[in-house]
């Protein structure tokens, strides 16, 4: 089930107006100026369950030879397939580069980096990560 958050931005500080269950509610308080955003959320995620068994999300840049560029985690779950993703980056201090950007569920940064090292190998032995960009 979704759920319609209305907040108005009071003092600096994003205050919740309304809980609504449609857009359609939602939308009454914002056309009697009792509100400025509506954010949609999903009422008890399936995320939970992951979660309570001590799970998190974990964001993973890593380069063809296994170096880890960047590792964290992250709340939203949003982001997370089945396969990595390949692309090129331009980075001011290392130039032009094919890096591995993957998201998963993990325990721990360990853990994350050694699934997203497991899928990087798969990707070199099926040919999916070519070794020049």
């Amino acid at each position: 089930m979704r759920i319609y958050v209305v907040t108005e931005d009071r003092y600096g500080e994003n205050e919740i107006v309304a809980l609504c269950s449609s857009r359609d509610d939602a939308q009454v308080f914002l056309d009697k100026g009792k509100g400025n955003v509506v954010g949609e959320y999903e009422l008890d995620p399936p995320d939970i369950d992951m979660l309570r068994r001590g799970y998190q999300v974990w964001g993973i840049v890593m380069g063809r030879d296994g170096t880890v560029f960047e590792a964290y985690d992250r709340y939203d779950s949003s982001d997370i397939r089945d396969e990595p993703e390949i692309e090129m980056v331009k980075r001011a201090d290392h130039g032009s580069r094919l890096e591995m950007r993957y998201y998963l569920w993990a325990r721990s940064k360990g853990e994350a980096v050694y699934l997203a090292n497991e899928k990087r190998a798969q990707f070199i032995a099926e040919g999916k990560w070519p070794e020049h960009s």
